[in-house]
Formats: structure tokens, sequence, C-alpha cells
């Protein structure tokens, strides 16, 4: 068939390369044996190529308790990849010709192994039952609450131990921490998230080489959820684009009183569900990173590509997107910054947990056609011993800024209530 098709014989590839097991059973394995991350390709056999390519990558997570949740993830994901492929194709031939022969490798199993039989089965079984009753263990003991943690000084060695945390009160979280210096002075624009209400709004720390200077400010609040204030100078003025992909789309305010008030300048995007859009100008050029999820599939790993003369707009998709699927390296965690005449983009991990770590990837290729970066190091949670996670990474003159995900003991916060609830009443 490949010898007569003029684009190819086209196939979808579960697992990684090589593995048999995996690339018979979509996902199974990857569940029961922990894996974080289940690996898919849309395939092209072709006559005149020696080889398989993959036109199309995806790193998915797993669901850890469940093989049909990590499955849907999984063939969403890849009907959008093929509908886009066709579109392509269909657009400009001659263009995916090219593209096939650029195309990477990949090594498809021609023997794969049997589906599993009646004890691997058993033994899934078993597995997802432990994991299950594991997790509600925790969930009872429990509870979860980000916290934001920052550092002075611009040391080459990034020292995790030397970070000093300000943690929010028992019954919200504060999250994606966007520090400007002004003078001498820090303002840390952030996400505050009410447990009880379940919205989140724009708030202001400021801090000093002493700590916070007052309890966080009131900056931007809507009647729908807001977080990541990513907060940047333009044309002399102060501009925030927030996240408010509940609205399905991107808003765009300028400050009119810094720091503290601001308007709405035009929403420059709509019908569009952009997960923490990125702006940056690089190469002469305004560029928005955003994870924008396939239909029916997550918004942890699917990172779309923008570009535009101005961050007013209009923003033209990227050729490529989405540019890169991979839930350990995908979302955006924070500004786009250089060193030593290099880029960097910081991108959450999400393979074990949502906001597990922040990947910190070169930009290695960027124009309106192609988009490449690859990874060389991580900010992980291992630097305190009740810290779960890191999901944002951020630097304004000479201090660096991020946010944890800390574990507390649901006993020890009921105390510290009824505690804080007795001096208040004795006062």
């Amino acid at each position: 068939m490949a010898e007569t098709s003029r684009y190819g014989v086209w196939s979808v590839a579960f697992g990684q390369s090589g593995d048999q097991r995996t690339q018979s059973t979509p996902a199974f394995w990857e569940v029961v044996e922990g894996r974080p991350s289940t690996e898919t390709r849309l395939c092209i056999h072709r006559k005149g190529l020696s080889k398989t390519v993959s036109l199309y990558v995806s790193v998915a997570p797993t669901d850890r308790r469940s093989m049909s949740r990590s499955q849907n993830h999984v063939y969403w994901k890849m009907s959008a990849a093929l509908a886009k492929n066709v579109q392509m194709l269909w657009e400009d031939p001659d263009a995916f010709l090219k593209r096939l022969e650029a195309a990477a490798s990949f090594d498809v199993t021609r023997n794969p192994s049997r589906a599993p039989g009646n004890l691997a089965m058993l033994r899934a079984g078993t597995v997802l039952l432990g994991r299950y009753v594991s997790d509600k263990c925790v969930d009872t003991l429990y509870r979860e609450q980000w916290a934001l943690a920052y550092r002075h000084g611009t040391g080459e060695r990034l020292r995790m131990e030397s970070f000093r945390q300000l943690i929010p009160p028992l019954d919200r979280f504060w999250a994606d921490p966007f520090p400007v210096q002004v003078g001498n002075d820090h303002y840390i624009f952030h996400e505050e998230l009410l447990f009880s209400t379940g919205k989140g709004s724009i708030v202001l720390t400021v801090v000093d080489d002493k700590g916070p200077v007052a309890p966080p400010i009131p900056v931007l609040e809507t009647d729908y959820h807001l977080s990541y204030p990513f907060v940047f100078q333009w044309d002399g003025d102060f501009f925030m684009m927030p996240e408010t992909a509940s609205r399905r789309q991107v808003e765009l305010y300028r400050c009119v009183d810094f720091p503290t008030r601001w308007k709405l300048e035009r929403v420059v995007l709509r019908d569009l569900k952009a997960l923490d859009p990125t702006p940056a100008l690089l190469f002469g050029r305004w560029w928005l990173f955003a994870n924008t999820p396939a239909y029916g599939a997550g918004s942890l790993d699917e990172l779309h590509l923008f570009y535009s003369d101005s961050p007013l707009g209009p923003w033209t998709p990227h050729r490529a997107n989405p540019i890169k699927s991979d839930v350990r390296s995908a979302r955006p965690a924070g500004r786009i910054f250089e060193n030593h005449g290099q880029l960097y983009r910081p991108a959450q991990d999400c393979s074990t947990r949502y906001g597990s770590a922040v990947a910190i990837n070169r930009i290695l290729q960027l124009n309106p056609e192609t988009y490449e970066e690859i990874e060389v190091g991580k900010v992980g949670p291992d630097w305190g011993p009740h810290v779960e996670g890191v999901h944002t990474f951020n630097v304004a003159g000479n201090i660096t800024v991020i946010d944890c995900l800390l574990r507390r003991r649901r006993v020890w916060d009921g105390l510290a209530r009824r505690s804080t609830a007795g001096r208040a009443a004795a006062s």
C-alpha cells in the first residue's frame, strides 16, 4: 500500500519506541506500572522513504487510577492531530511532502505482544484499588495549599533553601507570582483564591529586604475567575494579561494608576480557551504562548503559539500549532528570560501531578513556521519536607519568585482555626 499511495500510509503508534507491550495495548501498562505519561504518534510510511516518520508526537498525562480516562485523553488528541494534518495536506501538498522528508523517524514494532491476559488484568485491578484507597486516605488526612516563596540576589546557582516563604491564611491560596521592580521596591502580583468561592482574583504583595511590607492588596477582580497575572511594560505603560480561560477569551489590561488601578484595554483573542497566556517581545515581533486543550482532552500538554506586531493584536496562529504536545514541559510557567545570550522558557511539568515542577526550556528556533526548544533544567519541590510542587518561576531585577504547593495536616489546620477564633473572641 505504501508503494502506491503518494502521501503514504497513515497510522497511529502507541507507546514508547521499541516497547512491544505499550505499543500493543494503549495506556494499559503505563497505568499499571505507574508511568507518569503515555506516548502516542501519528505516523506515515511512504514510498521513497526508508523509514516510518512521525508528524505528531503526544506525551499525554497518565491517569493513575483509570485506563479509560488515560486512553480517552490520547484518542481525542490524536483525532485533532489527524484533522489538522489532513487540512495542511489539502492546503499545500508540496509543503506537506517536504515535512515528510524532514520528519523524525520512529521504530514501529512489527510484532507487538499479545493483549494482557487474565493474570495481568487481575494484577491491574488490584493495583488500581490500592491506589484508590491510598488517595482517599491522603485526602482525608491532608489538604493542599499553594503559597509563595522568594529570594533576593542573582547568583548563578539556584539554592532553594535560600527562599523565604509567604504563607497565606488557611482559607485561601496564593499562586502564579509575577514580580515587578520599580526603583528599589518589588511588587509581586499574584492570584488569590478563596476556597469558599473557588474563584480567583489578582492581588499585590510588596516586599523589601525584610519581608512583606503589608498584607496583599486587591488589584483586579471580576465576576469570573482570574489567575496568572502576566504584568509587563510596553510603550511607557504597564499592562497585564491575566488568564481568563473561563470566558474563552484573552483580555489585556492597562494600568492607569500603578500599581493598583487597571482598566480593560481590549480583548485580544476571542472564542479561545487559552491557559496561562505568556506574551514576549522576541526578535522584533510579539509572540504569545498559551496552552489550548484539544476537544475532549485535558489542559496540561497542548502548547499553542501566536504572533503579532503589537500586544494589542491582531494575533496570527503559528503554522505548526500545537507547537508542542508534552505534559512534561508544555504549559507556560512564567516569563521568557535571557541568560548569556540564550532565551529560556519556563514550563510546567505536570506528568506526575498538576504543577509538580518547572522545566526550563532553551529556545532553539522561533519563526512563524517552526518552533523548537530543549529542556535544560528543572526547578523541583525537593527543597522542603512539606513541599509537593512548583509551577511558576519568575525573575525581576534581583528578586526571584516561585509558588509552592504545601501539604498540610487537616487536624493541625482545624486546631489553628479554633485557636485563631478563640483569640479573636477574647479580644
